[in-house]
């Protein structure tokens, strides 16, 4: 901040330095974690002048997420910041991932003794992938035989119409046979009584992605109606509703609709954005008819359905990733364990012996971790300091471990005392 100092203040949203990352041109990129050292101006003393907080963006900073909390520079030991990422963030093919590190000041500083915001070893790390463009899909009952998907194409799979009889009597069934305007649905020859929408009443259409798939569901359309007449009565109305956490949450699609005599009614509604079915999860849809007038026996109403159809996308879910973590102690008995008066040791390097992963350097506690790893054979090393010896583990003083998908493996842990390799 030159000669005048850092002035007191709250965190200034233009003053920063910033780092980016994007996967080159055909990948997509997942980012795991975010990691750097900081300190202030060294000395004997901490004076806590300056602190910082850590923001990422994929949007070009439209909008964005802290990372941790906020940090306090140190002026006797520089600190290591290490952020994971739950799940990792995905940075679409084309787009950037930019972290921004904002130091400021709450109390301000003498400019007789200044104070630096000091940084290095700033990694971004994580995984790329082939992109795969998403695979349009489809599913459609006719309702013009069975209550069976009579057509779907796509990495989905779907179960045939489930009725929802109801929550009392007149229970609702599918009045045969099936007709050309598809299937007709009633409540028996005393009618439809009035009341408002019964959620136990409903006709209800389920679809799936394939495993190792997403599904984003973007419309829905069907054809509806009542028994032909040359006249609209009004008798039945309908909404429709849909879930992927098997109705702990519920959102309409659409308004309320009118079921018409004179003809088959089309409806497509659009989700806009489409509706993310995650991989082992279920999109269900379900249309309500009911009829807030009734209905006289002698004139059967019947909410009639035809093609019911659940459109969208899926793509490929990347296999999961795992991690190693462990911490670097200082082995002050020399007994190759870990007790529990022994500290760890941070500022050390530890690493996978493959030029592509970065060391991780261990953090205040002496811990350090890799993520985003795929699954595979990995031996993990520690880079070795001048005065220690190195107790654990065993010669030759590396760790081969074998990584399963989305296994997460910890206690990878490296012993050092102080003291001269006796040769």
């Amino acid at each position: 901040m030159g000669n005048t100092g850092w002035v007191a203040g709250t965190r200034d949203p233009n003053r920063y330095i910033e780092f980016n990352l994007s996967a080159t041109t055909g990948n997509q990129l997942t980012v795991n974690t975010v990691s750097f050292n900081y300190g202030d101006n060294t000395g004997t003393t901490n004076f806590n002048i300056l602190q910082s907080q850590v923001f990422f963006s994929i949007d070009n900073w439209s909008t964005s997420t802290q990372l941790g909390g906020t940090l306090n520079y140190q002026n006797t030991t520089m600190q290591s910041f290490n952020a994971n990422i739950v799940g990792g963030v995905t940075v679409p093919m084309g787009y950037q991932f930019s972290v921004r590190i904002y130091p400021y000041s709450p109390v301000g500083s003498s400019p007789m003794n200044p104070s630096f915001a000091i940084h290095n070893n700033v990694q971004i790390c994580g995984e790329s992938n082939p992109y795969v463009p998403p695979t349009s899909t489809c599913v459609t009952w006719n309702l013009i035989s069975s209550q069976a998907v009579s057509s779907i194409s796509g990495s989905i799979t779907a179960t045939p119409e489930v009725l929802g009889l109801g929550t009392s009597a007149p229970f609702m069934s599918v009045f045969l046979p099936y007709v050309a305007n598809g299937q007709r649905l009633w409540v028996g020859n005393a009618g439809w009584p009035a009341s408002n929408r019964d959620h136990n009443r409903y006709i209800e259409f389920t679809v799936s992605p394939t495993p190792g798939n997403n599904l984003t569901v973007n419309t829905v359309s069907f054809l509806y109606g009542d028994n032909p007449a040359s006249t609209n009565f009004n008798i039945l109305q309908g909404e429709v509703y849909y879930t992927v956490n098997n109705w702990s949450n519920t959102f309409q699609l659409g308004t309320t609709f009118t079921y018409l005599n004179t003809g088959m009614t089309g409806v497509n509604l659009t989700i806009p954005g489409g509706v993310v079915v995650p991989n082992g999860q279920t999109f269900k849809m379900r249309i309500y008819p009911w009829s807030a007038v009734g209905s006289n026996p002698m004139n059967p109403s019947f909410a009639t359905h035809k093609n019911v159809t659940i459109c969208g996308t899926t793509d490929t879910v990347p296999p999961p990733t795992g991690s190693i973590c462990g911490t670097k102690f200082n082995d002050l008995n020399g007994n190759g364990l870990m007790d529990l008066n022994e500290p760890g040791l941070p500022g050390w390097q530890i690493g996978l012996g493959i030029a592509t992963v970065p060391y991780a350097v261990t953090d205040v506690n002496g811990d350090y971790c890799f993520t985003g790893l795929p699954a595979g054979n990995y031996t993990v090393s520690e880079v070795q300091q001048p005065g220690w010896v190195q107790t654990y583990p065993a010669a030759p003083g590396t760790h081969s471990v074998t990584l399963t998908s989305g296994q997460h493996l910890e206690n990878v842990n490296f012993g050092n005392m102080r003291g001269t390799l006796k040769l």
